[in-house]
């Protein structure tokens, strides 16, 4: 009924006198001005200012304003990755000519009301956003880039679909959003999970693993990705020896993960393929260690499979895990970017104040305020950020600079608008795509005929990898292998071993260097996990009733006949 009510929201609209308005800062982190301007959707704050269920609406609602009590520089990083090839795009005279683009961010404080608030804000440039009408003088954004949640970016990707306005996400990969008809305008530059259940099916067949258990969450992450894992596997002649679904983490969760430890402990599997996110594995770790089980190697998704901390007493139960990771790309230049970050040249870019307070315990004046007063103490007892602080590389408060996954992610999305563009720019008038062969006009784009150029980039990048959307707008899928080393001092390093690239034809897509690899403890090879071990000359396999095929007995040929293979499948005369 929601959506019946959105076309009267116009009606109102056109009785006020004065229209539209020009849009307050209080959704923006940061304003860049351009002819043509990129929008981003970032999780900079963990939290928001909502009203609880049961508010009687006697007042208007407050507005969702975002907070937190630590900064979440991860999601900074991630938007000042968008602002670096921005940057290298305007500085490059030579790609978009006459063109400068600009960049208009938000703050989604990982809140699906904000993250909607957010999006149609863009969209419309009212401080009370109505979709589908803009009403800003700067030009409406041509592309949103984002978001980071999945349940955010459902939602407003089903707004966005509706008027034809380009998203491209850099993390969110469940499969539902290949779905064309129902997110007809939504990209991606993060593969869908349906690649990654694909490789890791095809990592158990490389390693002659004919024997596993699978862990999924009770969770749209897990539960799809699991259904074609299973029948990758399947169809491979590998057998599941148990499928368990982790609960949601509560009170009442703790029995089902007992009983599931039970089940890990009493299998003859010896790999477990854990097709989870990590708040759903975490107390499972935490018994399975505590309980001092081994013995088992580990087969992680990208949700967990590069933990940002481990605990020793966790780390030494689970070493020789291998784990597929988001592809990691390098980005010359971005660390210097990084620490060259400053207020004083970015004064319209809010997010660049609060990490700057995070980053010196100081408070930026309101503005307005003179910066060599007398008085440099802020009002809640901090002093005052001056500007002249400097980032170092050892007190940038940056996570690892070596680890640009996500931030990859939003680098090459921010490059595919831009090779769009540039697309566009080169049209031809009377050879155009468009209505009697006509050309868009780049100063007034039209979100949908960015759409048209952007489903058809293929570029290659600085590093030479091909970047493209494929007809559901999913993009090649390449992800790294990561095993779990632990070293001399009980912490655990996360070393790449391997790499799985979709691209490349079925017989060279899963690359390791196996050298590389260091199994758990217990194991100095490449571990077996079979259920019955194959049976040796002069005996053949008989199966077991209402057991997998891969569990057998072995009984002797009758006399007078042989097994024709060393696996004992079959037997004749002699």
């Amino acid at each position: 009924m929601a959506l019946l009510l959105l076309p009267l929201a116009p009606v109102g609209f056109a009785e006020q006198p004065q229209g539209c308005w020009l849009q307050s800062d209080k959704e923006m982190g940061a304003l860049q001005e351009g002819d043509i301007v990129l929008a981003g959707s970032f999780p900079v704050n963990f939290y928001s200012t909502r009203e609880w269920p049961g508010t009687p609406f006697s007042a208007a609602p407050k507005p969702i304003t975002c907070y937190s009590t630590k900064y979440n520089v991860g999601g900074f990083r991630w938007a000042q990755a968008m602002a670096f090839a921005i940057r290298e795009i305007n500085q490059n005279s030579s790609f978009l000519w006459n063109v400068t683009v600009g960049m208009l961010t938000t703050d989604t404080c990982q809140d699906m009301a904000k993250t909607i608030h957010g999006a149609l804000w863009i969209l419309s440039g009212k401080e009370e956003p109505v979709p589908g009408f803009h009403c800003q003088k700067t030009p409406i954004p041509s592309v949103i880039i984002g978001t980071y949640e999945s349940t955010g970016t459902a939602a407003i990707a089903g707004i966005l679909g509706l008027f034809g306005h380009p998203q491209v996400s850099y993390s969110t990969s469940s499969s539902q959003f290949s779905d064309k008809k129902q997110f007809p305008s939504f990209l991606r530059t993060i593969p869908s999970n349906d690649y990654q259940a694909h490789g890791i099916a095809r990592l158990v067949v490389y390693f002659g693993w004919t024997w596993v258990g699978i862990l999924v969450s009770d969770e749209d992450y897990g539960f799809q990705a699991s259904q074609i894992l299973k029948k990758d596997l399947e169809r491979a002649g590998i057998c599941i020896a148990f499928h368990e679904t982790l609960p949601k983490p509560n009170f009442t969760s703790i029995l089902k993960v007992n009983r599931i430890l039970e089940v890990i402990k009493g299998s003859s599997a010896k790999i477990v393929l854990a097709f989870t996110s990590g708040p759903f594995l975490r107390h499972l770790m935490i018994e399975y260690a505590r309980l001092g089980l081994s013995g088992k190697t580990w087969i992680g998704s990208e949700a967990w499979s590069m933990p940002v901390y481990l605990p020793k007493e966790i780390a030494g139960s689970f070493s020789g895990t291998l784990g597929f990771a988001i592809h990691e790309g390098q980005m010359p230049g971005f660390t210097d970017h990084l620490l060259k970050v400053n207020p004083l040249n970015s004064p319209n870019d809010m997010f660049v104040q609060r990490f700057w307070e995070t980053a010196f315990g100081c408070q930026w004046p309101k503005l307005g305020k003179n910066l060599t007063m007398d008085n440099t103490t802020s009002s809640i007892g901090k002093s005052h950020c001056s500007g002249d602080e400097k980032l170092e590389p050892s007190n940038s408060q940056y996570p690892d600079d070596s680890d640009l996954r996500y931030t990859y992610n939003i680098y090459n999305a921010v490059y595919a608008v831009a090779h769009a563009l540039l697309s566009m720019q080169s049209c031809v008038p009377g050879e155009g795509p468009f209505a009697n062969r006509t050309c868009a006009a780049l100063h007034n784009i039209k979100p949908w005929q960015l759409l048209h150029y952007l489903k058809n980039v293929r570029f290659k990048n600085k590093l030479g990898e091909e970047m493209y959307f494929d007809h559901n707008g999913d993009p090649p899928a390449t992800y790294d292998i990561i095993n779990w080393q632990l070293t001399d001092d009980g912490n655990m390093r996360y070393v790449k071993v391997g790499k799985f690239d979709s691209s490349l034809p079925p017989d060279q897509e899963l690359y390791f260097n196996a050298k590389a690899i260091r199994w758990n403890l217990q194991i100095t090879k490449v571990p077996r996990s079979v259920c019955t071990e194959s049976c040796a000359p002069g005996f053949r396999r008989a199966a077991q009733k209402g057991r997998p095929v891969c569990c057998f007995d072995c009984v002797p040929c009758a006399e007078g006949e042989v097994s024709n293979d060393t696996g004992g499948a079959e037997w004749s005369s002699h």
